[in-house]
């Protein structure tokens, strides 16, 4: 199984978009100090805000996708919370 996850930084709110096999060690990653990706970039902590379960990597990767190029938070809060 694959998941699409959405995680919401403690300080600013700002969402990240990702999908994963295994969405705790994935958070966990994101929390890392040595984390040098786009969620380094700011103190404090990423949570959890949802996540959807599909049967590929593929189909994941897709609604990732879809989700990034939104650009509506409400929307992608909405949607998470649908499949969650």
């Amino acid at each position: 199984m694959y998941y699409l996850y959405v995680i919401s930084h403690s300080l600013t709110n700002r969402l990240y978009i990702g999908s994963t096999d295994d969405v705790d060690k994935r958070i966990r990653e994101h929390n890392k100090p040595s984390n040098k990706g786009y969620t380094h970039m700011l103190t404090g902590v990423w949570q959890l805000k949802g996540s959807k379960e599909f049967a590929t990597k593929n189909e994941a990767r897709k609604e990732e996708n879809r989700l990034k190029k939104a650009k509506n938070r409400k929307y992608v809060l909405w949607y998470i919370e649908q499949g969650s």
